[in-house]
């Protein structure tokens, strides 16, 4: 058994775990079931599609994957070089966003958050340091979202946090992944979302608020006519709600997927279209220092478009 082998026998992620109903979330209708279920398998695809690299590549692999759920795929495909680079000190990953993950480079970095969740005992930091100094912070939404979603108990009904992530930043951007996760785990029920995001500690509010854009103008699935309500329900965090959105519009764009549905979600959200607000992501992205409080500052320079030119207060780093 070669080495890719065995990491993908000792990692493997059983079917049954992108259905909805075995991972106890709440009861949902049949098509957000259908389609929080086909991103799943979408995901799974593109991880076991990373160890058969060495024979084809990424993208002839998932070619039977819509173009709507392609960034999933690479996602999973994420994950699967982040095993390999951190179990054998190999550049898989690093190899992997420089060429064929370029374009999908949001979704890839994310996907790395996964591998570091399941692998606790990485140096997290480690890994992160090797990667782009504003984007690395996608990693920890990455680590977020696999907490959420598969330890759910711990981390959206008792609001666990990683001892490790404590009183740094880097505990507001896990929060952004748990976020996206509460959209998966109330299957895009918009008062379900606030009533679970209310109960917990308010200086998170705001990053689950970002998640819950980014996640339901990326993988979306619920009636367009719906997605009017979230600006009401997310209140004084509307501006983090939009600048979800705005991530997930620019991550659509700069991947070259399907926008038509992520156009009208942003319409009904924050009344612009899907690529003005791509754009005012890549404005506000630019000519930004490589810090690591830079990622926060490019995150609230989105918002202020939609908070009056506001800048609420500073988060710790």
């Amino acid at each position: 058994m070669n080495l890719q082998s065995f990491i993908l026998s000792r990692f493997q992620i059983n079917l049954k775990n992108v259905d909805p109903n075995f991972r106890g979330f709440q009861p949902m209708s049949l098509p957000i079931k259908k389609r929080l279920k086909e991103i799943g398998l979408a995901f799974l695809y593109g991880y076991h599609a990373s160890y058969k690299h060495s024979q084809s590549n990424i993208e002839e692999q998932i070619d039977i994957i819509s173009d709507e759920l392609k960034g999933f795929s690479f996602e999973g495909a994420g994950m699967g070089f982040a095993f390999m680079d951190i179990c054998s000190n190999s550049s898989h990953f690093q190899k992997f966003i420089s060429k064929e993950a370029k374009k999908h480079i949001y979704m890839t970095y994310i996907g790395s958050g996964w591998a570091l969740a399941k692998l606790k005992f990485v140096n997290y930091k480690n890994f992160m340091n090797k990667l782009d100094p504003i984007l690395k912070w996608l990693v920890l939404d990455g680590y977020g979202f696999y907490e959420g979603y598969f330890n759910t108990v711990r981390s959206i009904i008792n609001h666990r946090i990683p001892q490790k992530f404590v009183d740094k930043y880097d505990a507001h951007a896990y929060m952004q992944g748990i976020g996206r996760s509460i959209w998966f785990y109330c299957g895009g029920d918009l008062y379900s979302i606030n009533i679970v995001i209310q109960g917990f500690d308010e200086k998170f509010q705001g990053d689950l608020w970002s998640g819950i854009g980014l996640a339901s103008a990326y993988a979306n699935g619920i009636p367009i006519d719906k997605y009017s309500y979230l600006k009401d329900l997310s209140g004084n965090y509307y501006p983090e709600l939009c600048q979800g959105v705005a991530f997930a519009c620019e991550a659509r764009r700069l991947a070259e997927l399907p926008m038509d549905k992520t156009n009208h979600i942003a319409m009904e959200v924050a009344g612009l279209n899907a690529h003005d607000m791509a754009s005012i992501t890549l404005l506000e992205k630019r000519d930004l220092p490589s810090e690591d409080n830079s990622y926060e500052q490019w995150r609230r320079n989105i918002q202020k478009h939609f908070n009056g030119g506001k800048v609420k207060n500073e988060i710790s780093k």
